[in-house]
């Protein structure tokens, strides 16, 4: 989700607007719209891994990827869990509800699944670190995605994260998803690197969302959610993801052709790190004040969205909280 390149590019972030709105109405309106929320999970988390694994670009060394992924993502995820976590353990210590602070720490620590209501969405930052780690150490292992050894391995990951998902583990920091999400990395990654007209595309993103959604009257569930290692139905799961990701994809291209809502959508997206972080806590907020849904989404994502231009004009803010940059010397 963070992209940190000098030049964005717009589609991509038309591509993560959509999906932090997709992200956003899944949390407002998860208890209240269960077909919505079936065809958002379908698809809404796989995409931003795809997105990930698209504007992958090995550097010299393993180490310099691992550092560049952990100033990118796990400082604004320490930043974060300080402080909405810091401010929870802080009420208990009022309390003096030991307990309470103990729970809440081991929670803060294990992160992952375990994240909830102000935090429910931490999960994908610390699986999208590991699972970015994975896939680029099998990158300079290898030295190209279209390795039979590389692809071999990722399928053994696939399935041990099939298999920790029969068991209900996603485990710490979500490292029992990060085998599947690296699925998605590999597939956006070689659709850069194959660079097929958006007919082919499309086609092809038809052909792996048809199929699947072809077994809906035979009775087929599609209960995808990979924040709890859930993925629906083996390898047709996958396609479905896989398919309607890449529909968004060129969807997102067609529509940066419209100045003005290029230009709103592609605001989201390159606030997405920031609202990913930030909703849930003004959502649960507006959740206790008995606020109308439409204004729980509406602030939810208005407010992220206002602090993280705030952010942007600080040094240290969009390096702490953003991700972006180095912090000066001196």
């Amino acid at each position: 989700m963070a992209d940190t390149a000098k030049a964005r590019v717009l589609w991509a972030d038309v591509a993560r607007g959509i999906g932090i709105l997709l992200v956003v109405i899944g949390h407002v309106w998860q208890d209240s719209e269960p077909w919505l929320m079936a065809a958002i999970y379908a698809f809404h988390m796989p995409l931003f891994f795809l997105l990930s694994g698209y504007f992958t670009h090995p550097r010299a060394t393993l180490g310099d990827d691992i550092g560049h992924r952990a100033r990118t993502l796990l400082v604004p995820y320490a930043c974060y869990i300080l402080l909405i976590g810091g401010a929870l353990l802080a009420v208990h210590v009022l309390r003096r509800d030991w307990q309470g602070v103990a729970d809440i720490a081991f929670v803060l620590i294990y992160g992952g699944a375990k994240l909830t209501a102000h935090m429910g969405a931490f999960w994908f930052v610390t699986c999208l670190f590991l699972a970015q780690a994975f896939y680029l150490a099998l990158l300079h292992w290898f030295g190209s995605p279209r390795s039979p050894g590389l692809i071999a391995i990722l399928l053994v990951g696939l399935a041990l994260g099939y298999g920790a998902g029969r068991l209900g583990w996603p485990g710490p920091w979500n490292v029992a998803v990060a085998p599947v999400a690296a699925v998605f990395l590999w597939i956006g990654h070689r659709l850069r690197l194959a660079d097929p007209s958006p007919r082919r595309v499309v086609s092809g993103a038809l052909l792996l969302a048809l199929v699947p959604l072809a077994t809906l009257p035979l009775g087929m569930v599609y209960d995808l959610n990979m924040k709890v290692a859930l993925y629906g139905p083996p390898i047709l799961g996958l396609m479905l993801a896989t398919g309607l990701s890449l529909l968004l994809i060129e969807a997102s291209k067609v529509m940066e052709r419209s100045a003005r809502l290029a230009t709103t959508l592609s605001a989201l997206g390159d606030a997405a790190l920031t609202i990913l972080f930030l909703h849930q806590a003004v959502h649960y907020a507006l959740v206790s004040a008995d606020a109308p849904l439409w204004l729980q989404f509406l602030l939810s994502l208005a407010l992220p969205f206002t602090l993280h231009r705030l952010f942007l004009r600080f040094h240290l803010s969009r390096v702490l909280l953003l991700g972006r940059g180095r912090l000066r010397r001196g």
